[in-house]
């Protein structure tokens, strides 16, 4: 004890001969370069690491301030009790990787905490995307080459980069098979834009050697992938010159629309090895009433799973803002929360592609917190099945059962 008491009174005799230090930056300043250093931090990795990572930078900025409360400013001793009432933080929902922002007190914090959630969502939503991000989505073939899956990717883009160059870097690194999907990219052929941001897609003709008329028509599906750039329409070649043709159909393109052939669709699920996603199943829909009781069935023939529990009992009507209000009956029924949460995402998709911009959810219970405030409307997501390019995504997610 004698020795430690020795070595402590000479840490603080070699403390007390340092130089005064002098900070002139205010306090708003400081918390301000602390939170843009956050901000910055990747919000891919956010969703997978969050918490521990939110921690880590609390106790540092806690103890920034604890540091800075002894130190000599010019004026007098700065006191945390002081500053105290001037010091904010933003608080986060991290359920599923989803950022809300509230401008809230630290004493406000533990509120805050009781609203996260353990399960991730499959969907991208607005407050999910960050500074400087942009959603790609890439329509893929499943394995049977029956469905297109589309699967989203947030990317960073770069001062002054252009965004096919983002568009390019998501559509060359995508791993397809990996996904448990067949392998699509890239297209065989070269993709270009001119100087007005006209993009064209020059195609190899030995690339339609294998297509036969399902091919065809998947490639045709895969150019609505382009509407990430914000296109309305894409020109086509072939080897160098203008128009692609296809023999099955019949069809000679030279300048494909996007969008022109989006429908009513309600979402399934679908399963790989390591991975579970939403897609739009192979009928469309006038009324969106027929499509939520479709997706109660599976179709087999296209290895799509009911995404609505059959026993979920609901009433469907409209209400204001454009928003879709689902009441369920009152009869208790035994889900776990996951299978409900991927009801209500693959419920806003659908919505979504029917031009509803939320849905409000009522009567619906949840045995644990998924998320989602179910007393209020849910936005519809911007895109289904987000993923991360790093490896960790696709070696290390457990088995979807």
């Amino acid at each position: 004890m004698v020795k430690n008491r020795r070595h402590d009174e000479k840490l603080i005799e070699l403390f007390n001969e340092l130089p005064e230090i002098k900070d002139h930056r205010s306090m708003n300043e400081i918390y301000s370069n602390v939170m843009d250093r956050l901000n910055r931090t990747e919000h891919r990795k956010q969703r997978r690491f969050l918490i521990p990572a939110f921690a880590t930078a609390t106790m540092l900025f806690l103890s920034g301030i604890l540091i800075m409360s002894i130190i000599r400013f010019p004026g007098g001793n700065l006191s945390i009790d002081q500053k105290s009432e001037d010091i904010h933080t933003e608080s986060f929902d991290y359920s599923n990787g989803r950022q809300l922002f509230h401008s809230n007190n630290l004493e406000d914090r533990s509120e805050q905490d009781k609203i996260e959630s353990p399960f991730e969502t499959i969907a991208l939503y607005q407050n999910m995307i960050g500074e400087d991000e942009h959603a790609i989505t890439l329509y893929i073939p499943d394995k049977n080459v029956q469905n297109m899956i589309p699967i989203t990717v947030l990317a960073k883009q770069a001062a002054d980069q252009p965004l096919l160059d983002v568009f390019l870097d998501v559509y060359d690194r995508i791993d397809e098979q990996a996904l448990g999907l067949s392998d699509f990219y890239p297209y065989e052929g070269s993709i270009s834009a001119d100087d007005d941001g006209n993009v064209t897609i020059d195609l190899s003709s030995n690339m339609k050697g294998n297509w036969g008329s399902t091919g065809e028509v998947m490639f045709m599906e895969s150019l609505e992938s382009f509407q990430s750039l914000n296109l309305d329409f894409v020109y086509l070649y072939e080897d160098g010159s203008p128009g692609l043709f296809f023999p099955h159909t019949g069809l000679e393109i030279f300048k494909y629309e996007l969008g022109k052939n989006e429908q009513h669709y309600p979402y399934f699920i679908y399963r790989t090895d390591h991975h579970q996603f939403l897609t739009y199943g192979p009928e469309t829909y006038a009324d969106i009433s027929e499509a939520l009781t479709e997706m109660k069935n599976n179709i087999d023939i296209y290895d799509l799973e009911a995404s609505i529990p059959m026993e979920m009992e609901f009433t469907v009507k409209v209400g204001e803002n454009g928003w879709l209000i689902l009441q369920f009956s009152n009869e208790p029924i035994d889900l776990d929360s996951k299978s409900i949460l991927t009801m209500i995402e693959a419920i806003l998709l659908t919505a979504k592609s029917f031009g509803y911009s939320g849905v409000k959810f009522e009567n619906l219970s949840v045995k644990e917190n998924i998320g989602f405030d179910l007393d209020q409307p849910i936005q519809v997501p911007i895109a289904p099945n987000l993923i991360e390019l790093d490896e960790d995504f696709f070696q290390t997610d457990e088995t979807v059962n």
